[in-house]
């Protein structure tokens, strides 16, 4: 049965992709749509291949689909708003905000906080089958997300069952756990008695006029998504029990508002987000990188990573889909990009993903520009040139490429395969 692989950390995944050979076949993916804003309000963005391959339909800035890990994020900033308004602490013990008991039995007497979930650090790993049962098939029953969080986080203690963490301490060592970012919105749940997904639509995604956005099984605006490809084969729709550590779904267009708004409120313009909330989401949040940390990996934010490069942002890889969001203050520039296929075992289309993350990033002629940004910011409409494909508007309206650490089967009678980063 076809796996899932998954890397010890986002760092480590994306440095492994940008090592694929740089030769790789015209139109690798299926779909694609990469977007840049400069400093200055300069953009640019591409879109290219099919949504549907076999019914024709364009794949544009304005498709969505899932986008993995990059789901992270809004976790971070919700996580972010709620600190600034005083409703919770970053440093509480996790177990107090939900209710029942988060303990490392190794060290009962060291607690597991929101920070420690934030940045990776909290001891709590991905067990392989139990994580594995998370994915489930569209159409089957999906477990809601507290029950399913609490009992595995406390199967040890009621049938004897290994236990949920490693050996070390919370908040001496680092090991990438989309476990634990499931909780940390579980806290937000909890802690605001509304559903992780109607918060953020409420308080992230309507603000900033993300209308084609949204988590599958809440309320939605996205319409049809593209459909997700492994190597040419479509793959089954599914749906994730912990969506928020990679449930979400959005589009090229949808993303880049949100990380022009990010980094509008970072460098203290105008933005529908608080500038102390993105503030302290983006804040290095370690005086001293603890061990277990990838040599990419620079320090971490509230789910957002900073890179030796300077970029502060995220990766994702799940079943039949690539995203990667990054934000660069030194250069005020922020990129999203999507694929709606997976990029494990297919060098040419990881390769194609990689080159033109790059060729992003080189973009930056402000003459060379057809977006308005304040009116990309507000989510009217706008006119936008995709390079060498199409002409479409920005509408208003509306988890092997290098060491796989950890390999889990599905457990279900579909066949769902793909690279997940870690950051996913």
């Amino acid at each position: 049965m076809p796996l899932i692989r998954r890397f010890a950390s986002h760092a480590l995944c994306l440095g492994a992709l940008s090592l694929l050979p740089s030769a790789a076949a015209a139109d690798a993916l299926p779909g694609y749509c990469g977007m840049v804003t400069h400093a200055g309000g300069a953009a640019q963005a591409r879109a290219s291949g099919h949504a549907d391959v076999a019914g024709g339909r364009a794949y544009t800035v304005d498709t969505p689909q899932p986008v993995g890990s990059v789901s992270k994020t809004f976790i971070g900033l919700a996580l972010a708003q709620l600190v600034q308004a005083g409703e919770i602490d970053l440093d509480a013990p996790v177990g107090e905000l939900l209710g029942w008991p988060v303990i490392n039995p190794r060290h009962p007497a060291r607690s597991v906080t929101l920070r420690h979930l934030a940045t990776h650090t909290s001891g709590i790993y991905d067990d392989e089958a139990t994580y594995a049962s998370a994915y489930v098939p569209e159409g089957q029953p999906v477990a809601d997300l507290g029950a399913f969080l609490r009992a595995y986080m406390t199967a040890d203690a009621a049938g004897g069952a290994p236990s949920r963490f490693r050996r070390w301490a919370p908040g001496t060592r680092y090991e990438y756990s989309n476990i634990g970012a499931a909780l940390a919105a579980l806290v937000v749940e909890t802690r605001t008695g509304t559903a992780f997904a109607d918060h953020v639509r409420a308080r992230i995604l309507q603000p900033l006029h993300m209308t084609r956005s949204g988590y599958p099984g809440f309320v939605d605006t996205y319409g049809a998504q593209a459909i997700l490809y492994d190597r040419g084969t479509p793959v089954p729709p599914y749906r994730l029990v912990t969506y928020p550590d990679g449930g979400l779904v959005s589009t090229c267009a949808d993303l880049q508002r949100f990380t022009v708004a990010v980094i509008d409120a970072y460098a203290g313009k105008p933005s529908a987000l608080d500038p102390a909330a993105v503030a302290l989401m983006l804040a290095p949040q370690w005086s001293r990188s603890p061990p277990g940390v990838p040599d990419a990996l620079a320090n971490h934010g509230l789910f957002w990573e900073h890179r030796r490069s300077g970029a502060i942002g995220h990766t994702g890889g799940d079943p039949g889909l690539a995203a990667l969001l990054a934000i660069e203050p030194a250069h005020a520039s922020a990129r999203v990009q999507l694929t709606n296929t997976a990029l494990d075992e297919d060098a040419a289309a990881a390769s194609e993903f990689m080159r033109n993350w790059r060729a992003l990033g080189e973009d930056a002629p402000a003459s060379d520009t057809g977006i308005d940004t304040q009116k990309q910011r507000t989510g009217a409409p706008s006119s936008l040139r995709i390079r060498g494909d199409t002409v479409t508007a920005l509408s208003g309206s509306g988890h092997g490429i290098r060491r796989a650490t950890r390999r889990v089967r599905l457990s279900s009678r579909h066949a769902l395969a793909s690279s997940r980063c870690p950051g996913q």
